[in-house]
């Protein structure tokens, strides 16, 4: 899962004949490219394709630029994104920029908390 994760699937078969394009970037090649072609991955995923399509398929992996996220890559950079964005909104707050006037101090490090902690109306009950 993780090696397919870190791929970008060029091109996904529409016919018994196609075989599954994966592409690595040259960056992350070396890392996952084996992981994928090794026997037991490409044993379990034949298996996969006989079940899902009712044919084993063959993949294909290559390595080259694509110019394309792959779904890790997407992730990080959501990521990046909204806590770039939260840290922003947590610097313009009015109220904060009130209370840094008012006292003098400086904000410290913001932290984003993960999506499975940051329900407001979940509380721990003791």
């Amino acid at each position: 899962a993780n090696a397919l994760e870190n791929a970008v699937c060029e091109k996904f078969p529409g016919s018994p004949e196609d075989d599954f394009i994966i592409v690595y970037s040259p960056q992350n090649a070396n890392l996952y490219q084996a992981l994928l072609t090794s026997a037991a991955a490409l044993g379990e995923l034949q298996k996969f394709t006989l079940e899902y399509f009712g044919y084993a398929k063959r993949l294909t992996v290559e390595v080259k630029e694509t110019g394309l996220l792959s779904s890790a890559e997407k992730r990080e950079k959501d990521f990046e994104n909204r806590e770039k964005n939260a840290k922003s909104a947590v610097t313009n707050h009015p109220l904060i920029a009130e209370a840094r006037a008012l006292f003098g101090g400086e904000l410290g490090p913001i932290e984003l908390l993960s999506s499975e902690n940051s329900d407001p109306g979940e509380r721990k009950r003791e």
